[in-house]
């Protein structure tokens, strides 16, 4: 079986402040739909028509320092590790991929006070540094997570071409990858207004107007699998 890449991003919204509710641990899905459900929107032939996005992260948020640190003496360098947020024992700690922690905030106030380094007296850090994070990248994406999109393929007469297609999370290329055995494709009727109800595993767009150049429509309910 032959698997197809597609590049992936995820829209993301970056809260103001500290966002102190990003010590939170464990797994976290996030659901994505593209277009938002009940918005009218348009989709030429080949391009799609709604993508139903459901990722876990491994971790939530990353770390990213408000403060100048010294690079030499704490190697906490951000620009060439990525550093997570976890919350242990009612502190936020930042860790790294392998799990090793690094910096401690005791009071989760958005502020490291201290560190594992040997070099720190009584694990205090010689000045505090204040730190902020942000959603994590997809490439702590879980396996666990998958997508399905919506291909419009054009009109023949009074019948509408679509093709429905679903991916699993490959953590090896770290990127959505198709799975063909799970791609259909579907003619629907329209009626005598020009309109149609499009149904698929739960999903339900209505169809405004179609022609051989593009499609009008809204999507009214996600799949069942959501």
């Amino acid at each position: 079986m032959i698997y197809k890449k597609l590049n992936f991003i995820i829209p993301v919204v970056i809260a103001s402040g500290l966002m102190l509710s990003g010590c939170n641990s464990g797994p976290k899905p996030t659901l994505v739909h593209i277009p938002s459900l009940k918005t009218i929107s348009k989709a030429e032939i080949g391009q799609n028509m709604f993508e139903s996005i459901y990722a876990v992260y491994k971790h939530e948020n990353e770390v990213k320092f408000l403060d100048n640190i010294d690079k030499s003496k704490y190697t906490y360098d951000s620009d060439r590790y990525t550093f997570y947020m976890k919350k242990i024992d009612n502190q936020c700690v930042m860790i790294r991929e392998n799990g090793r922690t690094h910096l401690y905030d005791k009071n989760c106030d958005g502020v490291f006070t201290h560190g594992n380094n040997d070099l720190f007296s009584d694990g205090k850090l010689d000045k505090e540094v204040r730190y902020t994070t942000v959603p994590a990248k997809p490439s702590s994406i879980l396996p666990s997570s998958w997508k399905y999109d919506v291909l419009y393929q054009g009109k023949i007469e009074n019948k509408l071409n679509i093709t429905f297609r679903e991916y699993y999370y490959s953590p090896t290329v770290r990127n959505f990858m198709i799975r063909d055995s799970f791609t259909q494709n579907i003619q629907y009727e329209l009626n005598e207004n020009g309109k149609a109800m499009i149904g698929f595993k739960g999903l339900r767009i209505k169809v405004l107007k179609a022609t051989n150049l593009d499609i009008e429509y809204q999507v009214i309910k996600d799949y069942d699998k959501i």
